[in-house]
């Protein structure tokens, strides 16, 4: 078949400390997609948050918060329903568990926070890669961690259309971090073996005009998923060597990730990396499959 090859764009962030290029090759338009970068801003919570509730910010990592405008009855039964078999912490006016969501097929966990007071967190632990937020069910800018946030509402009688847009970002650990930068790929069924979508990355040791040194990559991870069956297969490769692979569905032990997985990236500093989405088992029309790159920066 015509192989097509588009070449994308070069991405300066703020004054340039990382630059990607992007070039994609593609059998067809239909098979392979690029998602142009999106950017997440983070936000310190306010102080009540941090130095006046029980939220455990000493073990949390990438987070989701809001406060709604109203009471949370914590001790609710029906609120503590939202929660995966048991809280694992139910104080007088707060409650820590976690929350089950789906992301396309693929049961998440994350932890959540909730006060009498009206703050709700949503988080993982410091250790996961910020890549985990990905949401492979919904658009790119609602994190897995919106959709633990939503599921807790619907149980503790919040509107959740209401107070989304109030939804904020931030890394616990890592506190000077204010942005995410994402960039996907994609692979449409049919798609046959070999079919390939290139990253092409390079993020230079020291790339700025600013004294102080900004701004700062602090991490690099993926997000990998395949949707179908046992039979449909992705493998993630960097520079021609294999990194991961995702099957649709659970089937061959010897596949690293059942539908989704991510992980931290540790690329070489100053060397071009080709990062591949590659088919190595065909997927079937309606199967379709992805690569996230996740970058947490510090600019400001």
């Amino acid at each position: 078949m015509r192989r097509s090859i588009v070449v994308g764009i070069v991405v300066s962030i703020a004054i340039a400390l990382v630059a990607l290029a992007f070039l994609s090759t593609q059998t067809s338009k239909s098979m392979s997609g690029n998602v142009m970068p999106v950017a997440l801003a983070l936000e310190q919570p306010k102080a009540d948050l941090l130095a006046k509730s029980a939220f455990p910010k000493e073990v949390a990592g990438i987070s989701a918060y809001v406060k709604v405008d109203q009471q949370i009855n914590v001790t609710d039964p029906t609120v503590l329903d939202a929660f995966l078999n048991r809280p694992t912490q139910l104080g007088k006016n707060y409650v820590i568990g976690v929350v089950r969501v789906d992301n396309n097929g693929k049961a998440v966990d994350v932890n959540l926070y909730a006060d009498s007071s009206g703050w709700i967190v949503a988080y993982f632990d410091k250790n996961t890669p910020i890549a985990a937020i990905i949401n492979w069910k919904s658009d790119i800018n609602e994190t897995i961690l919106h959709s633990a946030i939503q599921k807790f509402c619907t149980y503790a009688g919040i509107n959740y259309d209401k107070i989304k847009k109030d939804i904020k970002l931030y890394h616990f650990a890592k506190p000077n971090a204010d942005k995410i930068l994402i960039f996907a790929n994609y692979i449409y069924g049919p798609a046959s073996v070999g079919i390939e979508k290139r990253t092409y990355i390079f993020v230079p040791n020291s790339y700025s005009v600013n004294v102080y040194g900004k701004p700062d990559l602090l991490e690099i991870s993926y997000s990998l998923f395949c949707y179908g069956d046992e039979r449909d297969y992705l493998v993630f490769k960097m520079d021609g060597n294999d990194v991961a692979g995702v099957q649709g569905k659970g089937g061959y032990p010897y596949y690293k990730w059942d539908r989704l997985g991510w992980a931290k990236l540790n690329l070489g500093l100053n060397t071009p990396h080709k990062l591949s989405l590659v088919v190595k088992d065909a997927l079937d029309n309606g199967d379709w499959g992805g690569m996230a790159v996740v970058m947490l920066l510090d600019e400001v």
